[in-house]
């Protein structure tokens, strides 16, 4: 991975030998030419390396937008960085009417709202407004759970740092058929007795 980091910032340098070298091999085969053929090979060669620094930057912006949304660690990824045990979870199961405009600041049917450790009581209000089960994860997962979907809105803040604007509050949600709770089901309940496996429950909201 370090080789692969130092070899990326090797580009913007790379780039610059390349447009060197070019533009000499260049002024060698139009010596003794007009005025107009210099201006065309200067214009072709900033076409090219201007495209090349503007990818080379967009690249950095995705790479670094990745890394603050951990969208690039899948839950199939993080299944794989510790060991899995036991969570309980708090899952959404009304369909929540949205304002106009702040569907995004809304969970959705599904959303897991909270994963706290397996021996975790929640309260009275908890237990009759959402679904309770456990599942097998993960703390990585855990984490993953529990991050909204954004995306970049192309600004950056004071620091530097892209702006990003949220879109949902999760990125993944709970596939109630699968638990056994039918699509007219909202009322809160408790799945006790049984763990789950995050592959069988647990699936990307599309578009994320």
């Amino acid at each position: 991975m370090k080789k692969i980091l130092r070899a990326i910032r090797l580009i913007p340098i790379i780039i610059k030998n390349l447009f060197l070298l070019t533009f000499d091999a260049i002024r060698r085969s139009l010596r003794g030419r007009s005025w107009l053929f210099w201006l065309a090979a200067v214009i072709i060669l900033a076409v090219v390396v201007g495209g090349g620094i503007f990818g080379y930057r967009k690249y950095q912006r995705s790479k670094l937008v990745a890394q603050m949304t951990d969208s690039q660690v899948s839950l199939s990824q993080a299944a794989t960085m510790g060991k899995a045990t036991a969570h309980k979870l708090l899952v959404q199961i009304e369909n929540t009417k949205c304002p106009v405009g702040q569907t995004s600041q809304c969970y959705q049917r599904g959303d897991i709202v909270l994963i706290m450790p397996s021996n975790h009581q929640f309260s009275l209000a908890e237990k009759t407004g959402f679904l309770i089960l456990l599942v097998d994860l993960t703390d990585k997962q855990a984490e993953i759970l529990t991050q909204a979907t954004q995306k970049d809105t192309g600004k950056n803040g004071p620091d530097g740092r892209p702006i990003l604007d949220t879109t949902a509050r999760r990125r993944y949600a709970m596939d109630l058929s699968k638990v056994g709770i039918s699509p007219n089901d909202q009322k809160g309940q408790e799945i006790t007795g049984k763990t789950y496996q995050w592959s069988d429950v647990i699936s990307q909201k599309k578009g994320n």
